[in-house]
């Protein structure tokens, strides 16, 4: 196990690291992606309803 003295950054972000799943269409993630893609939706939706 790393200590904060030794390795901050894999001790901050452990957890992270094993968990987190880049989709393989994207060069990386970021913490707001899915709100990305969540506005992107319900504008499309909104924008096709007025059609």
């Amino acid at each position: 196990m790393n200590t904060p003295q030794n390795d901050f950054y894999e001790y901050v972000n452990a957890e992270w690291l094993k968990t987190a799943q880049i989709p393989a269409e994207k060069p990386a993630t970021r913490s707001y992606n899915q709100l990305v893609v969540d506005v992107e939706k319900r504008l499309m939706a909104i924008i096709l309803s007025h059609i």
